[in-house]
Parts: C-alpha cells; sequence; structure tokens
C-alpha cells in the first residue's frame, strides 16, 4: 500500500518568500535560492512587500516568523 499525500502538500495557493532566499550576504547551505548575482544586500521584508504589491500580487507579510535555518534570528 502508497503512503498518502496530504492534501496541503498538494496546495499550491501561496508561496512564501523569506529574506535569506535574496539575500547576497547568505550562502546556499543558509537559504539563498538565487545566484549572488541576481541577490541584493540586506533584503528588507517591507520592502519586499511593497514590490511584490507593485506587481500585482496578492502580499501579506507575517511578522515574527524566520527562515527555518537561521537559529539566531528573531525579527
Amino acid at each position: 500500500m502508497k503512503p498518502q499525500t496530504p492534501p496541503h502538500a498538494l496546495s499550491h495557493d501561496h508561496v512564501i518568500v523569506y529574506p535569506v532566499y535574496i539575500d547576497a550576504a547568505a550562502g546556499q547551505f543558509d537559504g539563498r535560492k538565487i545566484s549572488k548575482e541576481d541577490a541584493i544586500e540586506n533584503p528588507n521584508p517591507k520592502a519586499m512587500l511593497t514590490a511584490a504589491k507593485a506587481l500585482g500580487f496578492e502580499v501579506e507579510l507575517q511578522e515574527g516568523l524566520r527562515h527555518p535555518r537561521d537559529l539566531v534570528a528573531f525579527q
């Protein structure tokens, strides 16, 4: 018998973008998802929110959350 995939695992109704994903100072192990050439220094969650809204995305800022690998940042 194959294990069942939970329904939420198939849902693509949202995307989470942590600032570390686009941080030029972060390494790939730290969570950076794009190349250093395309990344920026010190990404700001509120600026990311403004930019995403300007591009027409429905966005929500969830303050107080951190990337799972970021054990020291509590913003």
